[in-house]
């Protein structure tokens, strides 16, 4: 079993979560992706927001949240999140392999919800009152 590692940025407007869904899924998942060789998980995370969301995240705004790990979507790997919250510049929209942008709230009954997501994601945002 493979532990695939991820940066991920919550973005939160309205009392919602903002997810995405990539061409090659069915899954709905956190804006963000893997690191490349070398890259901090912050750069990734700056990286994969402009190319996926078209927009930068606003240095000064970034704050680390936690770690959270569940099964992959689709998969019988596993998933670490290093989960990030910050600022966006620039409004979102579907870019390279994005195919759909999905705003969630927290009773979301969506099936597409990655595991990660809908398991510990969310109850997390939740606990701290970042979303109800």
């Amino acid at each position: 079993m493979e532990l695939i590692k991820k940066s991920a940025l919550a973005v939160i407007e309205k009392n919602k979560l903002l997810v995405v869904k990539p061409h090659n899924s069915s899954f709905l998942l956190m804006p963000g992706g893997k690191p490349e060789q070398g890259e901090t998980p912050v750069a990734a995370l700056k990286r994969e927001v402009m190319e996926e969301l078209g927009c930068s995240i606003e240095d000064s705004s970034i704050a680390f949240l936690g770690t959270f790990e569940d099964t992959a979507a689709g998969s019988s790997n596993m998933v670490s999140i290093g989960l990030y919250t910050g600022k966006l510049v620039g409004t979102p929209k579907p870019c390279s392999e994005i195919e759909e942008l999905v705003w969630v709230g927290a009773d979301s009954r969506d099936g597409r919800i990655s595991p990660v997501i809908r398991n510990k994601i969310v109850p997390f945002l939740v606990g701290r009152k970042l979303l109800s």
